[in-house]
């Protein structure tokens, strides 16, 4: 993720039937950021294969910007 100026950014995850089954936030700099996902759940446990949904937060002084897209986990 590319920002044009320093900024919080939250990803949340969530199944198909729209729970929530990972969340993080850090604060991003101006420039390139990434975030990972480890393929666990809130509670630790692996996810298991399927499609799933996110949602990028990217908030700053004066907005937030939200994309959502599909993401696919394989074993």
């Amino acid at each position: 993720m590319n920002l044009n100026q320093a900024g919080r950014i939250e990803l949340s995850l969530f199944t198909i039937m729209g729970e929530r089954v990972y969340q993080t936030s850090v604060q991003g700099n101006a420039g390139v950021n990434s975030l990972g996902w480890n393929l666990q759940n809130l509670s630790g446990s692996p996810v298991v294969s399927g499609l799933y949904l996110y949602q990028v937060a990217v908030q700053n002084d004066t907005r937030t910007v939200t994309q959502t897209g599909k993401v696919a986990v394989i074993h």
